[in-house]
């Protein structure tokens, strides 16, 4: 249902700072795990936009995301103070592993885990936006096209209308048959375009 699963099972790694004063307090880390997935809003943006981001880019492209700016401050007004994390690739292309360090085991997990889920939130209000922006490209060239389209029946229309007015016996009436087959025949090709086109525009709505 949403583009960004999180795997919410913390690595608890304990262990002694390294410092010249022994009495240093303890390090844990604890290890939250992202996994990136692509659903429909993000298949409808690529699909508009003609472009297919590489993996290795994409991961690339949400690890800088998470440690933005407008994250970070997301994750403190979301905690109530800031979180510091680290985040790499997991080694797999759809991975991203975020580590926060803290004084006990349970207070970096808790870290780890609130900055994910704010990342999440954030990451999702942000697709959002691009989706309903995407609509709202696409839909005006659906209604370019249905303006072209009906620019194409509008021009035949007015011929039609002549025709029926036109008595048989009148020497306008076969010049206006003519008339209508030139230009059926020179836009048909121009319509059947438009309307492919504007049948599949519809379609991504």
């Amino acid at each position: 249902r949403r583009w960004l699963w999180i795997l919410l099972t913390p690595l608890i790694f304990g262990g002694l700072a390294f410092a010249k004063d022994i009495r240093a307090e303890r390090v844990y880390s604890a290890s939250t795990q992202l996994l990136l997935r692509t659903n429909q809003s993000e298949a409808f943006l690529n699909t508009n936009s003609g472009v297919n981001t590489l993996p290795e880019r994409a991961l690339q492209n949400e690890i800088r995301l998470i440690t933005s700016r407008n994250v970070k401050l997301a994750v403190a007004d979301a905690y109530g103070k800031p979180i510091s994390v680290r985040a790499a690739a997991g080694g797999e292309d759809d991975v991203i592993v975020l580590t926060a360090s803290a004084g006990s085991g349970k207070l970096a997990a808790d870290q780890a885990n609130a900055y994910a889920e704010t990342y999440q939130d954030v990451r999702l209000e942000t697709q959002l936006e691009d989706l309903n922006d995407a609509r709202d490209i696409v839909q005006q060239q659906v209604d370019d096209f249905q303006k072209q389209v009906d620019a194409l029946d509008e021009a035949l229309a007015k011929l039609d209308e002549q025709i029926l007015q036109t008595p048989t016996d009148d020497p306008r009436y076969q010049t206006l048959i003519d008339t209508r087959e030139q230009v059926r025949s020179r836009t048909d090709a121009e319509r059947t375009e438009a309307q492919n086109q504007l049948s599949e525009y519809k379609q991504r709505l």
